[in-house]
């Protein structure tokens, strides 16, 4: 099963479908989101520490044909 991911420090990619889990913290940086093209869905861990200028940031981005938060 292992063959099936590629793992790295910020990503997990889906060999066999070229799917790609990113990871990004916000806390320390709002705009580490900004210009990061293709996200359909977006999972946010820990959402009680997101700040409304985080918020601002991530909303543009997540803009694909039917993404879901």
């Amino acid at each position: 099963m292992i063959d099936l991911f590629h793992i790295t420090n910020d990503s997990i990619i889906c060999i066999p479908t070229g799917s790609r889990f990113i990871f990004k913290g916000m806390y320390r940086d709002s705009q580490a989101v900004r210009s990061t093209e293709g996200i359909k869905y977006c999972w946010v861990e820990e959402a009680q520490s997101l700040t409304l200028d985080s918020l601002k940031a991530l909303i543009p981005t997540v803009r694909i044909n039917g993404a879901k938060f």
